[in-house]
Formats: structure tokens, sequence, C-alpha cells
């Protein structure tokens, strides 16, 4: 394996959890937010962790698809450590994510014994290929604008609009992506609100007025209030 430079994992990190991002304005917002501020109030700071990664990213986002995060942490887990590189540190393995080329050239047969379902395979060779070719790539997809993107993603076979805003907020950064739909977020915002029941989309879309260019950390709070509490 290519040694890699101080510099470039460096960049990494910073990118990984967003360190150079000013986070004054968004403070601000919580501020005046009756969702937000109490959340904000207690993890001032706190930054969006995100999937630098490409493939990493829609992969994770298909994965976790109509599953629970805990079988879905166990099937990245059997992607990678079948399929990735690895290297050995002080007795223990460390892995890398499969890359483009490799999850492209997999098979149903490869797969389906790690428990992937059959759509889910398709999916995400499906991707792989796409990425491989160039015909999707972060860099492409970073000179358009939020709509853009979403749609280029979209066009891709298994990624609908919870999937393409995930990817756009953890791991292109687009600061308004927000997927709106996510139960997590809905039941975040009724407890912090002391709701009856879950806000509807209307509701949620008048909100989310309030977090403009905050949207995808509104949307990263709100997950993590519900870690924490």
């Amino acid at each position: 394996m290519t040694p890699i430079s101080k510099k470039i994992i460096s960049a990494y990190i910073l990118e990984w959890f967003d360190v150079k991002r000013d986070l004054t304005d968004f403070n601000r917002v919580c501020r005046k937010d009756n969702v937000l501020k109490n959340i904000c109030n207690q993890n001032i700071g706190l930054r969006l962790i995100g999937i630098p990664n490409f493939l990493e990213a829609i992969s994770w986002a298909i994965i976790g698809q109509q599953i629970n995060l805990k079988f879905a942490y166990s099937l990245k887990k059997r992607l990678v450590e079948n399929f990735g590189q690895k290297i050995e540190f002080e007795g223990k393995y460390f892995y890398l994510f499969p890359t483009a080329k490799i999850i492209a050239t997999l098979t149903e047969e490869d797969l389906r014994p790690h428990q992937f379902s059959r759509s889910k395979i398709k999916y995400l060779i499906g991707i792989a290929k796409a990425i491989d070719s160039g015909e999707i790539s972060k860099k492409k997809l970073s000179n358009l604008n939020y709509e853009e993107a979403k749609i280029k993603l979209i066009e891709q076979l298994g990624v609908g609009n919870w999937t393409a805003d995930y990817v756009l907020m953890k791991c292109l950064r687009y600061p308004d992506a927000f997927p709106i739909s996510d139960v997590g977020i809905h039941n975040a915002i009724k407890k912090e609100l002391n709701l009856e029941k879950k806000p509807s989309i209307e509701t949620i879309n008048l909100m989310v007025v309030n977090w403009k260019n905050w949207k995808s950390y509104a949307a990263f709070y709100l997950w993590h209030s519900l870690l924490v509490n």
C-alpha cells in the first residue's frame, strides 16, 4: 500500500469533522429557534461529522435503507472486511472501504452469503460502476448547485430523495441538504416541542425556512438529540 502524506491525512480529517466551518451564524439561528434552541445549547461547537469518501457515503445510505441501524452496521462491516484492503498495526487490523472498481466486479453470489438483499446488491454494484466509469463523481457534483446535484444523484438506481440528501449533506457538504422525510427528524421535533404526534411535512417545511444555509446542520443536531437523550 502506498504511504499517505501527512498533508493528505490532515485534509481528510479537517473535512471529516468540518473543522474549518464558522458556526457563529448557526448559533445565532439556534438562539432564535424554538426547535433548535435547547439542542444547540447542549451541544455548542458540535460539528457535522461527514463521510468524505463519496462511494462510502452513497453505499452507507443504500445499505441503511429500510433496515435498523444495528443490521446496517453489520452489513457494512461485512462489505468492508471481506472486500476492502486492510493493514495490520500492533496486532490489530484496520480496513479501508472497498474501491468502486472492486465493488463493480462483485456479483450476487459474492454478496448474498453476507445477507445483502438482491435489490441492494443491484444498487451497490450499479453505483460502483457509475463511479468507476466517471459517470458521477464527488468533483462533478460539487460543481453543480444543490438542486442540480440532487437530480443527478436521483438518476442513479436505488437513490431516492432521502439517500440523495443524506449524501449531499454528509459528503458534498451542501448546507441546505435536508432529508425532510426522515422519521428520526420527525421524532426529534416531536420530542423537542412536546407534541402529541409527529409534525407533518408541511409543518416542517415552514420550520426549515428559518434554517436557510444551515438545514444540514439542523438535521444533524436533531438526529444527535435522539442519541444523547
